[in-house]
């Protein structure tokens, strides 16, 4: 299991897609678990397209804000559940439907990494 360092935690990306290929590549790949969580994580985004679709919601109610790092219990989950309701009241209605539609995917990829003691 890998911690990361307060610096790196601090980190945000330009997009959900660029966090998408940052976690791929942050797995380790020598640990079957971890291969298994990351084959997980790849099929719940649909091999990037998920990801591609929140930015492009976004990009629809021009959103530029950074895309902050996952970390913590349920990351992707409790950024789906929290973050619709915030876009919502926002009136950030693209962001916001991109963000429930993610749910079922990104518990089952907060699953796989749970169950192979990935932290983020």
């Amino acid at each position: 299991m890998r911690f990361f360092s307060a610096e790196q935690r601090r980190i945000h990306f330009n997009s959900y897609t660029g966090r998408f290929v940052d976690r791929l590549k942050n797995y380790d790949y020598k640990d079957p678990l971890q291969i298994g969580a990351a084959g997980v994580h790849t099929v719940s985004q649909l091999f990037g397209i998920d990801p591609a679709t929140r930015d492009l919601g976004r990009l629809l109610d021009g959103d530029k804000s950074p895309v902050p790092h996952l970390e913590g219990f349920l990351p992707r989950t409790r950024e789906d559940t929290i973050g619709a309701v915030k876009d919502l009241y926002h009136h950030k209605v693209f962001s916001a439907f991109t963000k429930v539609i993610n749910i079922v995917g990104d518990v089952a990829a907060d699953g796989a990494d749970m169950l192979a003691g990935v932290n983020r």
